[in-house]
This record gives C-alpha cells, sequence and structure tokens, in this order.
C-alpha cells in the first residue's frame, strides 16, 4: 500500500510521495515547503522549487522565509542539485488560456525524473505553488487531469511532489477539488482522497457522507474517462466511512461511463447496505 492519510508535517515521506497541501498563510507554505526540500536533501534526490512570478522574486522570498539553520544546510547543496522554476517554464499550456495541458506536462515531468536519475541522484522531489493554475473552472478541470497522471507516474517512479494551493485566494471547494487527487493531503482540505494504487483501478480513502458527495461526482467526472476496461478495482481499505448517498453517487457515475465498479473492503456494512439499496453498476467484495 502506498503512504497515504491526512498529515501536519511535510517532514517523513517517502520518496515518491504526492501530496496535496491547502495552505492559510505563506509562513505556514514555507515551513511545509523547507520540511519537504531538506528531506529530498537526505534522500538523495535533485530537488526544485515551482511558482509564479519571476525567478528573482520566489528566490527573494524563499531568503526571507529561511531561518538560519536552514540557509547553513541549504548553502552546502550543490547548486546543480536545486532549481528554482516559475510555472510558465515548467508546464505546457493549451493553445486557449493558460490552462495546463496535462499530457504534455506530465511527460516533461517523466523526463526530469530520468534525467535526475542518469545525473546520479535518487529522484526528483518538488514543491509546486499551484494556486495561479487553478483558478478558473477550466483551469481546474485540466489540472485535475494533470494531478491524476502525475499521481499515476509517482506509483512507478521515484517522483515526489507537494502540490499547494493558497485557500485565500482560492477558497476551501476549490483547493478541495484539488488536494482530494492526492493520497496525502493537510488535515481538513478534503474529507477524503482519491488516488492511484498498484492493486486497483484507484483508491479511496477518509469519509464521504451527503456534504461530500458533490464534490465525489465532479472528482468521478474527472478521473472515470482517463480509465481503461470496463470493470475497474477500487480499493476500499483506507476509507473510513461511506453512507448511501455516496454509494449511489458511485452508482450513477459508473453507469454514466458504461462501467462496472468492484469495491474491495474488509467492511461487511458496505455490502450490506449495497445489496439494500440495489446498486447495478457497484459489487462489493469484501476482503477477509
Amino acid at each position: 500500500m502506498r503512504q497515504a492519510g491526512f498529515v501536519d508535517s511535510a517532514r517523513g515521506l517517502v520518496s515518491s510521495s504526492h501530496v496535496g497541501w491547502g495552505y492559510a498563510d505563506h509562513t505556514e507554505f514555507w515551513t511545509r515547503a523547507w520540511e519537504y526540500l531538506l528531506d529530498g536533501i537526505a534522500a538523495g534526490q535533485r530537488l526544485e522549487f515551482v511558482g509564479s512570478g519571476s525567478v528573482e522574486a520566489l528566490r527573494a522570498q524563499m531568503a526571507e522565509f529561511t531561518d538560519g539553520g536552514q540557509r547553513a544546510l541549504w548553502d552546502a547543496v550543490d547548486r546543480d542539485r536545486f532549481r528554482v522554476a516559475v510555472v510558465d517554464e515548467e508546464y505546457a499550456f493549451s493553445e486557449v488560456g493558460r490552462v495546463v495541458d496535462p499530457g504534455r506536462s506530465v511527460t516533461a515531468r517523466v523526463a526530469a525524473t530520468e534525467d535526475a536519475l542518469a545525473a546520479g541522484y535518487t529522484g526528483l522531489r518538488a514543491v509546486v505553488d499551484a494556486t495561479t493554475l487553478a483558478g478558473t473552472v477550466v483551469q481546474r478541470a485540466a489540472y485535475a487531469h494533470y494531478e491524476y497522471l502525475l499521481d499515476r507516474q509517482s506509483t512507478v517512479l521515484p517522483l515526489a511532489t507537494i502540490c499547494a494551493y493558497d485557500l485565500a485566494q482560492l477558497g476551501s471547494a476549490a483547493v478541495a477539488e484539488m488536494v482530494c487527487l492526492h493520497p496525502l493531503t493537510s488535515r481538513g482540505a478534503s474529507a477524503f482522497r482519491l488516488y492511484g494504487d498498484d492493486r486497483a483501478a484507484f483508491a479511496l480513502a477518509g469519509e464521504i457522507d451527503i456534504s461530500s458527495t458533490p464534490q465525489l461526482a465532479d472528482t468521478l467526472g474527472q478521473v472515470l474517462p482517463l480509465m481503461s476496461g470496463q470493470e475497474l478495482i477500487v480499493d476500499w481499505r483506507e476509507l473510513e466511512f461511506i453512507d448511501h448517498h455516496g454509494l449511489l453517487v458511485l452508482d450513477r457515475c459508473a453507469g454514466r461511463w458504461g462501467l462496472q465498479l468492484v469495491l474491495q473492503t474488509p467492511r461487511d456494512t458496505v455490502a450490506r447496505l449495497a445489496d439494500a439499496i440495489g446498486l447495478p453498476y457497484l459489487s462489493v467484495d469484501v476482503l477477509r
């Protein structure tokens, strides 16, 4: 199983971790960024920081939010190992508007990871402030596609990423749309998580009730068309709660795309609830 769950710190995460973080202020953001990047030094990874504006402005922000201990360690790092870049350089965009092209952008991330390995590093670790790439509905739809594809690559490559979003600029609902597509998220940013799993088409974790079903429907609408096959295994081992509203949404979305979902869970109650409702596009496999 992948490292997954709600986290209060970016310290001590595995070298292929994929983290969605909603931050409330810049002090919180830089604290998490430094935790994550300094762990990357210990792990032997190449490092990147990606944000909006200019490289000079980003470097100035890094200096502002760096304490003495961090600076001393950072100064000891080979400059070739750490890259500061702006999102306009790091991503490919569609021809209309500032909308990320998911496929080409993920291909670039894969190439950067392979380049890091060829240079003798153990992998690639990046902190990305993606706020300006998720400001509109159209941008979020494209970036959700990118997050899904990036997460799949993180299951097979030594590619670690924090994808950070400013709650003050985007609002909690928009941030939840983005961070739920990560196995690891900041606490409270999203009630549930949907992410890649090597034993299933995807995993669902967290809690799903009537308040989170609209977000679940939107998320499934983004990712189900990207999956291959007519029968999809869904890993529910880390799903702590779901009620009949969530099951109905899953069934409706599966039917919309002509899919059958097989939900694997250790909880007999889910199977009994699904049987009682009668869901034509869902079946439950109770794990023993």
